[in-house]
């Protein structure tokens, strides 16, 4: 920031702020990052919470630090992000690999499909499976998800891929939601709060 004052004394700032978990953290919790398809591991999950609660600490005492700074107003306020090209877009999206097959993705997964069905028996129903259960139910495979393809799904038999597909996005949006709400409450609702998302 310095530097670019002295060179350019009136310059205004927009910070970008990472808030995908560092390596460090990322070895220490192996189970809270994303698995693709394929068993490779990936930054953080999008589902973890822990991940949102540890970055969005560090991101507010970030804030903290960058608000009494000497060059403190001239930040107009500060863009967040995680995923690939740091627009939210899940860790598989580029690679031959699909995501995320971590624990926190799983269960979260579990989870979102019994408040969707509430009962094991319109789950069987919705995925055409006489014997899936809400414990039972998986991310679907790879395979799967690409032969299903991106659009234009047949509710009668891609049921399980939609669904996957509908909690994935719900799980994003909420980590955005999570971090703009930190965001905002660290910057008290006084400076620029954004970020980069909007993808099938």
């Amino acid at each position: 920031f310095t530097t670019v004052l002295e060179a350019v004394p009136e310059a205004r700032f927009l910070p970008h702020i990472g808030v995908v978990a560092p390596l460090w953290w990322q070895k220490q919790h192996p189970d809270e990052c994303c698995v693709l398809a394929n068993g490779d591991q990936s930054p953080s999950s999008m589902a973890s919470k822990l991940w949102m609660e540890e970055m969005s600490a560090d991101l507010r005492k970030l804030i903290e630090h960058l608000r009494k700074a000497p060059y403190a107003d001239r930040i107009l306020g500060y863009i967040f992000y995680a995923g690939y090209t740091a627009e939210w877009q899940s860790w598989g999206t580029w690679q031959a690999s699909v995501c995320d097959y971590s624990p926190p993705a799983v269960n979260g997964f579990r989870d979102w499909l019994r408040e969707r069905y509430g009962t094991d028996e319109a789950l069987r129903k919705a995925w055409a499976n006489a014997d899936v259960t809400f414990e039972t139910a998986t991310v679907p495979s790879a395979d799967r998800r690409l032969e299903a393809g991106d659009f234009l799904l047949d509710p009668a038999k891609d049921r399980q891929v939609i669904d996957y597909n509908l909690y994935s996005s719900d799980f994003i949006a909420d980590a955005i939601r999570y971090f703009a709400r930190a965001t905002k409450e660290a910057v008290g609702g006084s400076q620029i709060v954004g970020t980069y998302y909007g993808y099938m």
